[in-house]
């Protein structure tokens, strides 16, 4: 049971969040990732039971911006980057300097945001499809998720 419990959150991924103690925002290597809708559909013939589904969000508007521009002035302040999402919902930033970034994804006319820390690394292992910027209840959350193969 444990076993399958973890394969579950390696599959589906370990949200990150800013820590209430240390209030450090999440730390990626690259500014790149796949930009999601997290929804939960009832379980036909089992009560109390959902199934998460995750959809692609194609065609966002994903802008950067310094950490102190507030999400309520960012109509007004130039990003320093944007972008669209692909029609994966894939998304790369390039050539950006390591730092905190506010990112606002707008989506159907409404903006989300989250700040992250830019903290660029050559060597690493993780692939920008692993980042995964999910919009769950009306809040924009990163979590990471990697594929599991269990024989």
């Amino acid at each position: 049971m444990i076993v399958h419990l973890l394969i579950a959150l390696l599959l589906l991924g370990v949200p990150h969040f800013q820590s209430p103690e240390t209030d450090q925002p999440p730390q990626v290597e690259k500014l790149c990732g796949k930009l999601v809708s997290i929804t939960y559909v009832a379980e036909k013939g089992t009560a109390n039971s959902s199934r998460q589904v995750v959809t692609p969000i194609a065609h966002a508007r994903i802008r950067l911006f310094a950490p102190e521009i507030k999400s309520d002035c960012c109509g007004s302040a130039p990003p320093l980057a944007l972008i669209q999402t692909r029609g994966d919902g894939s998304f790369e930033f390039k050539k950006m300097d390591a730092g905190d970034y506010r990112l606002v994804a707008s989506i159907n006319g409404a903006e989300y945001e989250i700040i992250v820390r830019y903290v660029p690394d050559k060597r690493s292992t993780t692939k920008c499809p692993e980042l995964q910027y999910a919009l769950e209840k009306g809040k924009l959350q990163l979590t990471r998720s990697m594929t599991v193969a269990v024989s």
